[in-house]
């Protein structure tokens, strides 16, 4: 199974993206505000998509980058 998680500075922003998602029909999709919270989400999946800010209150995007999907991977 798959997940989208959606990690945005602002809880609020981020419940919004969720719930647009949701209504088009994505199942398991996460709302989180900080990168630590992303990254324990990632870890109960296999696979999934990361939505995520610029920068976290935790984190830039880069180094959750490096600790979820090292080395980053194409299709």
């Amino acid at each position: 199974m798959s997940i989208i998680i959606v990690a945005l500075p602002k809880i609020e922003d981020a419940k919004r993206i969720r719930k647009i998602l949701m209504s088009h029909g994505f199942e398991n999709v996460v709302s989180c505000s900080t990168a630590s919270a992303a990254l324990i989400e990632v870890n109960k999946e296999h696979r999934g998509l990361i939505i995520s800010g610029y920068k976290l209150p935790d984190m830039h995007y880069t180094q959750l980058m490096s600790f979820c999907c090292w080395p980053p991977k194409m299709w």
